[in-house]
């Protein structure tokens, strides 16, 4: 029973009783005295009453007991009843569950997410949750979010096309079995995060120069590029046929690949590929010629 609901006793005797009045009923929650004022008492016949009173948020959490007080109305024998005959209890949880060791990772690591990727939340509830916490992850929906035993939970959502690039956003709203709601939480705890990038990488300033035109053998071809973003490790770069390597490119993605001409090389012009990808995996289209 949460703030707000109502708590009811039913009391049948098996023959008639006084009528119950202002302090024959007495209910405690979690071993605290509900006050007098907030208990109402009817009665319905000389054995069938009831007694109920309205929890507040005030009420602590824990078993609701009770005591009645009652008089024979004939013979005049007082009695004490102090547990239900059928076995029921109610139970008041007035606490707003709360959520901790909030975490997003992705399956890129610390690389950008790209489509295909998966983007984990995971997630401690300080108590057991009413069904699946609504979660969004990038503006989109999540289902399911599993929770094991130990109220650990997780999200996963799977990069598409569509994802909106950058920080990586998340909602989480939550209730507890009592139905008391959670405050929502959007933040981690653990200072993660993770970005979305779908984009894929161009060049631009493709440029090829040698040492001499024509260049004979032992001179020099250089190719020339800048990439529109950091590229992951080197670009795979083939000059006159040859696979170049290493390819340097500088802190403001200026790259470089050089080819030194050997007697084997097919002689006219010079063809060229480069093919490369970003950190966060998406391909750039093939560059073969020249900008």
């Amino acid at each position: 029973a949460v703030a707000g609901n109502r708590i009811t006793l039913d009391i049948t005797a098996s023959r008639d009783l006084d009528a119950l009045i202002a302090g024959d009923v007495v209910f405690s929650v979690a071993e605290a005295t509900v006050a007098t004022d907030r208990v109402t008492i009817e009665r319905t016949n000389g054995t069938v009453s009831s007694a109920y009173f309205d929890v507040i948020d005030s009420d602590g959490d824990g078993v609701v007991s009770f005591s009645v007080s009652y008089t024979g109305d004939i013979a005049g024998i007082a009695g004490l009843q102090t547990s239900s005959t059928d076995s029921s209890t109610v139970t008041v949880d007035n606490a707003l569950p709360t959520i901790l060791d909030v975490g997003l990772t992705s399956s890129t690591s610390t690389a950008p997410a790209s489509v295909g990727s998966t983007i984990t939340l995971t997630f401690n509830a300080s108590e057991t949750l009413a069904a699946d916490p609504v979660v969004t992850i990038a503006g989109v929906s999540v289902s399911p979010v599993e929770c094991d035993s130990q109220n650990v939970c997780t999200a996963e959502h799977i990069v598409s096309a569509g994802d909106t690039e950058g920080d990586v956003g998340f909602s989480i709203e939550f209730r507890d079995l009592a139905g008391n709601a959670g405050t929502q939480v959007t933040s981690v705890t653990d200072g993660s995060s993770v970005t979305i990038d779908v984009t894929a990488p161009r060049l631009d300033n493709v440029a090829l120069a040698s040492s001499a035109n024509p260049v004979a053998v032992g001179g020099n071809v250089s190719l020339t590029f800048s990439a529109s973003e950091t590229l992951a490790a080197d670009p795979v770069v083939t000059i006159a046929g040859v696979s170049v390597s290493p390819v340097v490119c500088d802190s403001q993605n200026v790259c470089t690949a050089e080819h030194s001409v050997s007697a084997d090389d097919t002689e006219g012009d010079v063809g060229f590929s480069i093919d490369f990808h970003d950190l966060a995996g998406n391909a750039g289209t093939q560059v073969t010629s020249v900008t």
